[in-house]
């Protein structure tokens, strides 16, 4: 018997590169990392608090403007498969086969934007750029996190800069990766 998928269609079927010819495909990866304030880090939190933080940053999803149709994907009901599908989708570094209660992902129908919730941060924001264009994805992923910023409270310090869970990522709590395949 064949298990129900979990992601949406959009995702299942979404090619990076349809819209481009050229026999070079770039891709860039924008991830900011924040914490909420005055949760610990989601390795120290407990039930109740991951509880909380999920459905506090689930009804935040679905009211930002910048996306599109935000589908809110609990990790446990997520076979390893569909996580691991996510975690190449987004060409994210790390995966999440363990990823579980507490745990979730939102993604939207643009299928460049990928949330990362309790995993390693309380949120991990990605915008996956597949044209080239950093301009237009740092300023839509910066519009996402400031239209979060102004609905949650995020972890930051004067000192600091924003607080992460992982020391080189404190301060602006930005990477950028980029990749590139040649299929000559």
């Amino acid at each position: 018997m064949k298990e129900k998928a979990h992601l949406p269609d959009f995702i299942l079927h979404h090619v990076p590169w349809n819209h481009d010819c050229n026999p070079i495909w770039p891709v860039s990866s924008f991830f900011v990392y924040r914490n909420l304030s005055p949760f610990p880090f989601p390795s120290k939190i407990n039930e109740i608090q991951s509880s909380y933080l999920l459905d506090a940053l689930k009804k935040t999803f679905h009211h930002l403007p910048q996306l599109k149709s935000p589908k809110f994907l609990p990790a446990e009901n997520l076979s390893p498969q569909e996580k691991e599908f996510l975690c190449e989708h987004f060409f994210c570094q790390e995966n999440w086969p363990n990823a579980s209660k507490g745990q979730a992902f939102v993604i939207d129908t643009s299928a460049c934007f990928l949330a990362i919730l309790n995993v390693k941060d309380h949120l991990t924001l990605e915008w996956v750029d597949c044209k080239n264009d950093w301009e237009t994805s740092w300023n839509t992923l910066s519009e996402i996190e400031e239209s979060l910023g102004s609905e949650i409270d995020i972890a930051y310090s004067s000192q600091f800069g924003y607080l992460t869970s992982d020391l080189s990522s404190c301060g602006t709590g930005l990477r950028i990766f980029s990749y590139y395949r040649d299929w000559e």
